[in-house]
This record gives structure tokens, sequence and C-alpha cells, in this order.
């Protein structure tokens, strides 16, 4: 068997991983959200993890319009609660500032993986 690859480094032992996905309660058109997210669940997502929250009230909106969801909504501590090994980073081009925000998945050993364009590990 192979050995397991990111970017041509190895990741020592295989890793199970789970699927989260953005949504953000205060976006401009909550149609188009919702959209995204349904398509989302449907390409397999098991939770969905919002933007960051000042405000609750277009999180409770959001949630009314939600109208249930096969997945659960988490707020982004469960990161640091999950603590995995690698965290997928897929809008490359804000794969500074949210690497930024996450630094603490290096307090375990985590670290980012950035697909796109090229494959980055940070």
């Amino acid at each position: 068997m192979r050995p397991a690859l990111i970017g041509g480094n190895p990741i020592g032992e295989p890793t199970g991983f789970s699927i989260c996905v953005g949504v953000n309660p205060g976006a401009i058109n909550i149609d188009e959200e919702l959209r995204r997210l349904d398509w989302k669940i449907d390409a397999g997502a098991e939770y969905m993890i919002t933007q960051p929250v000042f405000d609750a009230a277009p999180l409770l909106r959001f949630i009314d319009r939600l109208g249930g969801t096969r997945i659960p909504i988490v707020a982004p501590e469960r990161i640091r609660e999950a603590r995995p090994d690698y965290v997928l980073i897929l809008p490359w081009n804000l794969k500074d500032e949210i690497s930024r925000a996450a630094s603490y998945i290096g307090e375990w050993g985590g670290r980012f993986v950035v697909p796109i364009p090229v494959v980055e590990l940070l």
C-alpha cells in the first residue's frame, strides 16, 4: 500500500476526516446562501460552521429560513474541540485570514492544507 501524501509530503497513518462547510447567516442574498448550502449538503457536508456572529438577529433569521436540516450548525470553536490533524482550506484567496484566525490548530500539531491553485501545507 502506498503512503498517503499531501503535496508530496507523507501524512503518516491514514486518518479519518469529516466534511464541514461554511455558512454566512448574515449573507446579503439569503436565498442564494441557502441554495449553496443545499448543494454542499448534497455533496456530503456533515456539519456547517458559521461565519463569526456578533449580532444574534441575523443568525436567528437564518435558522428560521433554514427550516431544519440534516446536518448540525456548529460554532467555529468546534475545530478546537475536534483537534483535527489537517484543516482543508478551499477558498485559497482567504488562506492567510483563515489560517491566522485558526492558528491555534498548531497547539496540537494540526496543519492547514490548501489544495488550490497548488497544494500547500501550512
